[in-house]
């Protein structure tokens, strides 16, 4: 497949998963707590598009075999973060009432470990590209939602 269709067909799978994610904010809208479920729904949500940057940047890191201690020092420290944070959210209620949640959340970090891998063969392909990244949407689950 060339580079151009690989690109373009993460991109349209990347955003019909992130349209199907942010609308699962309507399951929360019959709930007795629906202020309480859409709120943890938001936070989970703004962690996700970090989680989904770390995770481009991951598989980048792992794609192009950049596995210095100092990075792979600095990847665990942000997974401990990430697994801090997740922890303290309510996820297992969100989860109950939704759970296609844990499915899309699934399917985005592989999209985003799939982003690292277009990245880095881009790159490899096209040594002298003199803009590294894409574009900000290869990057960033942000810009879509």
């Amino acid at each position: 497949m060339s580079s151009t269709r690989r690109i373009k067909g993460y991109m349209e799978h990347k955003d019909a998963l992130v349209n199907q994610y942010k609308q699962l904010k309507e399951s929360f809208k019959d709930e007795q707590e629906r202020e309480i479920y859409e709120n943890l729904f938001h936070i989970l949500l703004k962690l996700d598009e970090l989680v989904y940057e770390y995770n481009v940047i991951k598989s980048y890191l792992q794609s192009k075999q950049d596995n210095t201690p100092k990075n792979k020092i600095l990847l665990e420290q942000i997974q401990t973060k990430i697994n801090d944070i997740e922890s303290s959210i309510y996820l297992d209620d969100l989860f109950q009432v939704e759970p296609k949640l844990t499915i899309y959340r699934k399917e985005l970090s592989e999209n985003a470990q799939e982003g690292g891998k277009i990245i880095s063969g881009f790159e490899q392909q096209n040594p002298n590209l003199t803009r590294k990244f894409l574009d900000d949407r290869v990057f960033e689950l942000r810009k879509s939602i």
